[in-house]
């Protein structure tokens, strides 16, 4: 095994005081051009020119604080990083607030006029928008759910809470409540997920709004707060308020899942049979995903045969018992 070896870099550490004044001396378009990315990196060569001027891109690579890269095989559309990290860091605090929330302004602005069809490129235009100066760049409450829900299903969680905040302070609407709860709730805070969740009065809601307001209520109660027989309890009386077939099975495998986690396997499996004997449709809750053989949590083999079950199915694979507490709301995979 070779020792470490610790080289220091030429002419030792570089200080954030060089920085700063190599960024104070840049001309005035280089200096634009560090200003922008400092929000937003990296930006198109394309959209960077309209906002920095013509040759302040070459400007700013010459002088050594920008560098044009190909990205993901693109090679007709280039984008301009920050030579170094240092002077993105170093030029945000030099901008200031007020100067920050120009820069993202004209950025959103600008970005807005092109839609893309790039997930991470409509997440980063839905998170630069909430801290635009401009009313006219902020985007429709819509989109920024839509945003907030991909944010969700992609684990960043935290991106997840500021779109679902920032569209519930604009709108009462249930789907940012949703998204806003979901994402609280896989942060650990349960509680400040309850109190989303219970400002919501359910005898204004559609069945279809009642029950996508009740499972994640319901899941938040049983794995965040720890109260498992009020979630059941809970779930049994929404359940009981339900007439279409399809929402009453999908309340059903939770409580399947419920009673799986709490270790009530004959129970779970009883549910679980209920809902597998329903018409195609109220089968969705486990969308086509296998029978998993063995749920390590609780330390259960499904050794029967295929002909022990009903129509030959096995019991499925019990949603939130390996998975995640929100895994079996995902979309159906095929």
């Amino acid at each position: 095994m070779l020792d470490r070896i610790d080289i220091e870099p030429p002419g030792g550490p570089t200080a954030p005081a060089e920085v700063d004044e190599f960024i104070a001396e840049l001309p005035g378009p280089a200096r634009s051009v560090l200003d922008y990315l400092a929000i937003a990196e990296p930006l198109s060569l394309a959209d960077l020119t309209v906002l920095a001027g013509d040759g302040a891109v070459q400007q700013a690579e010459e002088l050594g604080a920008a560098e044009t890269r190909v990205r993901g095989g693109r090679a007709d559309d280039p984008v301009v990083y920050t030579a170094h990290p240092l002077f993105a860091e170093r030029t945000r605090a030099a901008l200031g607030d007020d100067g920050a929330r120009r820069r993202r302004t004209d950025i959103v602005m600008l970005l807005s006029r092109h839609p893309t069809e790039h997930l991470s490129d409509r997440l980063r235009l839905a998170a630069l928008a909430l801290g635009s100066l401009d009313s006219k760049a902020e985007q429709p409450v819509t989109e920024v759910v839509a945003a907030a829900q991909q944010a969700l299903r992609l684990g960043d969680v935290r991106l997840a809470e500021r779109l679902a905040r920032a569209a519930l302070d604009r709108t009462a609407g249930l789907d940012a409540r949703l998204v806003l709860a979901q994402a609280l709730s896989w942060q650990g805070r349960g509680r400040e997920a309850a109190a989303v969740l219970a400002a919501v009065d359910p005898d204004g809601l559609s069945e279809t709004e009642l029950r996508a307001w009740a499972v994640p209520r319901a899941a938040n109660q049983f794995w965040m707060l720890g109260e498992p027989e009020r979630a059941t309890a809970f779930l049994q009386a929404t359940r009981n308020r339900m007439t279409e077939p399809t929402a009453q099975a999908e309340l059903d495998a939770l409580t399947a899942t419920f009673a799986m986690n709490a270790g009530n396997l004959p129970r779970a499996i009883t549910l679980a049979d209920q809902v597998l004997s329903q018409p195609s449709p109220a089968t969705r809750p486990w969308p086509g995903r296998p029978a998993r053989p063995r749920c390590p949590r609780l330390g259960w083999v499904a050794s029967a045969t295929s002909s022990h079950w009903p129509n030959g199915r096995r019991p499925p694979s019990i949603p939130g018992c390996c998975d995640s507490p929100w895994a079996w709301l995902r979309s159906p995979r095929y």
